[in-house]
């Protein structure tokens, strides 16, 4: 991988280096894959759902090809939708406008982050090869994030709910592809540190973390390779103190920082916190982390999440 990022800033690097200001470089975003979901319209109605067991094992695998996955999701998605639609033709017509909707969404939210999230470039090509990748695969994440709550705005129907399928199909894949990246990187350098990368590629490589639930073990690797980091002042503690939750929560452990909520939004739009160890000193442990109180933590996810 890294080869080829460097052949594909080198072009790019003399100038952003001579420019000495923050980088706006434009990346392009990476296509959904291709899928035909029609010949699942054809279907026994009448009988029962039966996913392929070839399926679900692409879905639990811990490491998978990212476009086998985000197939297998949308197989499973499929199959689903076309058994539960009154009729072939209806099935049809709600996978190709749904196709179209989701489409849409996610063009509008690749456009809206297309120069985001640039960063100071640094001097040595490899260093800003890797800035630049960060920051691609973290507009992808954006991108494909705002496209799923974008649709999920939109009233409930079975063309939405296949939009949905698609939207969550393509964050699945671009999840996986960031996390191999990151993983790579987390070996070649420990940890996409402040220091050598700057505040922002950091909160970057730090949210495509964050975003990895489909492996613990990996944001649990990360959160250990960041401690030395946090120690030296070269990571945020803010970030860190995030991460530290999200890997209790994965694991089945009390979060520490409260900086979780089920993500579940009720007719007030309103979430609940997940479990929390100490909750009466947790604004205490917060404050040291950098971190606003829980309640006001809370309320700005609600205004986010929920709308």
């Amino acid at each position: 991988m890294g080869n080829e990022i460097t052949k594909t800033v080198t072009c790019l690097s003399i100038a952003l280096v001579l420019c000495g200001c923050e980088a706006t470089i434009e990346t392009p975003f990476a296509e959904p894959i291709g899928f035909n979901a029609t010949p699942y319209c054809d279907v026994d109605r009448g009988a029962e759902l039966v996913i392929p067991d070839a399926i679900k094992d692409v879905i639990a695998a811990e490491t998978v090809d990212e476009d086998a996955l985000a197939n297998a999701v949308l197989v499973r998605s499929a199959m689903r939708m076309a058994h539960g639609s009154p009729s072939t033709e209806a099935c049809q017509a709600t996978f190709a406008a749904g196709d179209v909707t989701f489409r849409w969404q996610l063009s509008a939210a690749q456009d809206d982050h297309a120069t985001r999230g640039g960063f100071d470039p640094a001097q040595d090509e490899d260093i800003l090869a890797v800035q630049t990748d960060i920051t691609r695969l973290w507009r992808e994440d954006q991108a494909a994030r705002h496209a799923m709550i974008g649709l999920r705005k939109l009233d409930e129907t079975d063309t939405t709910k296949w939009a949905q399928s698609r939207a969550v199909a393509h964050g699945t894949r671009i999840d996986a592809m960031a996390t191999t990246a990151i993983a790579d990187y987390a070996d070649r350098y420990g940890w996409i540190d402040t220091k050598r990368f700057g505040e922002s590629v950091s909160a970057h490589a730090w949210i495509l973390v964050q975003h990895a639930d489909d492996h613990p073990e990996f944001q649990a690797d990360i959160l250990a390779r960041m401690k030395s980091y946090v120690d030296r002042g070269e990571t945020s503690l803010r970030n860190y103190a995030y991460l530290w939750d999200r890997v209790a929560v994965n694991t089945g452990q009390l979060q520490r920082y409260g900086t979780q909520p089920n993500w579940e939004c009720d007719e007030n739009g309103k979430m609940e916190l997940r479990p929390l160890e100490n909750p009466e000193t947790v604004n205490e442990r917060r404050a040291e982390m950098g971190l606003n109180t829980v309640e006001e933590g809370l309320a700005s996810m609600e205004a986010n999440v929920c709308g």
